[in-house]
């Protein structure tokens, strides 16, 4: 059986192809769950994007990053937390 994409993978997802939505929409959905906010957090307060102040607010962090990179770090969190626990059956190798 597959696993089902969480609710608020869906509701982000349908919120970020809306062109009516807004940041605060997004932000609001984006605190509902703690695993995606701690993960944008964690990279918009990378030294990767090189922000001088910390940003603690997740409807600022979610202005900083934009839709494609939100949207494609919310996917990666959803299929990181689903597939921690599936069992890799013996003589499996993703090495190539």
């Amino acid at each position: 059986m597959l696993p089902t994409i969480p609710k608020v993978y869906n509701a982000l997802n349908a919120a970020l192809v809306d062109p009516e939505v807004s940041l605060d929409d997004i932000g609001k959905i984006v605190e509902q769950d703690v695993a995606i906010s701690a993960k944008i957090l964690q990279l918009v307060n990378s030294s990767f994007f090189g922000i001088v102040a910390n940003i603690t607010s997740i409807r600022q962090a979610t202005a900083f990053l934009g839709v494609d990179l939100l949207r494609n770090l919310a996917l990666s969190t959803e299929l990181m937390r689903e597939f921690k626990c599936v069992d890799i059956p013996s003589g499996f190798s993703i090495q190539v």
